[in-house]
């Protein structure tokens, strides 16, 4: 993997932690009301976002030696946080764990991830 390729699966890793976290206010703000949610919800969601993060750095190189998996990400799985095993396609031969330190799994066929040059 060179240096292009594993900057733009960490950018996907930081779009996808960002996009959790969004998602995770908009699901308060539409269950229990209001226009902003308490601070404590929010902290409650930094705090398991963060906690994601650091699981997923513990983790990311011993699943992306998997051959076949192309990236890892954080998304949601229903309404419960999960990481996201994102693998080149559904031919993956070496099993890919079901949970990471009691955090759910779910792959993803997503296919080759290529970096674009800056333009």
């Amino acid at each position: 993997m060179n240096t292009k390729q594993f900057l733009y699966i960490n950018l996907i890793c930081v779009a996808l932690a960002i996009t959790t976290l969004v998602f995770s206010i908009l699901w308060y703000q539409e269950k229990y009301g209001g226009n902003e949610p308490p601070p404590s919800a929010e902290r409650e969601a930094v705090d398991t976002l963060e906690t994601l993060k650091d699981i997923q750095k513990r983790h990311e190189a011993t699943i992306l030696a998997i051959p076949g998996v192309v990236g890892m990400g954080i998304g949601l799985c229903g309404n419960t946080p999960c990481f996201e095993i994102l693998l080149l396609d559904d031919s993956v031969k070496t099993p890919v764990p079901s949970d990471i330190e009691g955090v759910m799994t779910r792959t993803v066929v997503t296919g080759e991830i290529k970096a674009h040059e800056a333009r």
